[in-house]
């Protein structure tokens, strides 16, 4: 509805042709931080952007991360910042950024399987089998099929007890305090009846 409004006769922008796509030149230190695998700046805009400032524009490609570099979870990022800020763009160490390795895109780390397992209820990233052939030297060995934080290569029973018959129990449980909730409310409005009807009983005689 809103861009259905008639704007024929709202004044337009002059574009300053002194200004018109061209890039400040600031005078002050400039940090650019881009994900390599930000999807909403692409990386290659990092480069551009870096070359428009000049020279007091420094960038820096963070691996592996997306849009938003700079985070609670994030302390390599936020150390660099911070270093930055306080010496004025004069001093930061920004070696921490080689620390960063590349995802388990196949999820066959045990890592990678425990928050497949976590997220999606079975250790199996891509549900093709792959995770069944994890070395033997990152799982474990016994897996009682009661719990749902075990982490074996054979997790079928884990998975049915813990995506099926747990969460039918809770429902059946839930069920049956509601029916037992309602019954006492019921007997509660009987007794509160019946109390009524022998107060007004003498008061009608």
């Amino acid at each position: 509805v809103a861009y259905a409004r008639n704007v024929t006769n709202m004044p337009l922008y002059t574009v300053n042709p002194s200004v018109y796509m061209k890039f400040a030149q600031p005078t002050v230190p400039v940090l650019i931080l881009v994900g390599t695998y930000d999807g909403n700046t692409e990386n290659g805009l990092g480069y551009w952007l870096q070359q428009g400032l000049g020279k007091n524009a420094t960038l820096l490609n963070v691996p592996y991360n997306a849009h938003i570099t700079v985070a609670y979870d994030n302390p390599c990022v936020d150390g660099i910042v911070l270093e930055f800020f306080n010496s004025l763009g004069t001093s930061y160490d920004a070696s921490c950024l080689q620390q960063y390795q590349e995802p388990d895109w196949d999820g066959s780390t045990q890592t990678s399987r425990n928050y497949s397992y976590q997220i999606f209820g079975t250790h199996d990233l891509w549900n093709d089998n792959y995770a069944v052939d994890v070395p033997s030297s990152t799982t474990t060995t016994s897996c009682p099929s009661t719990s749902c934080d075990c982490q074996c290569t054979n997790y079928n029973i884990t998975a049915i007890v813990c995506g099926i018959v747990i969460p039918l129990a809770a429902i059946i449980i839930a069920l049956v305090v509601y029916i037992v909730l309602i019954l006492r409310k019921k007997k509660a409005e009987g007794t509160v009846s019946k109390g009524a009807d022998m107060i007004e009983s003498p008061l009608g005689k």
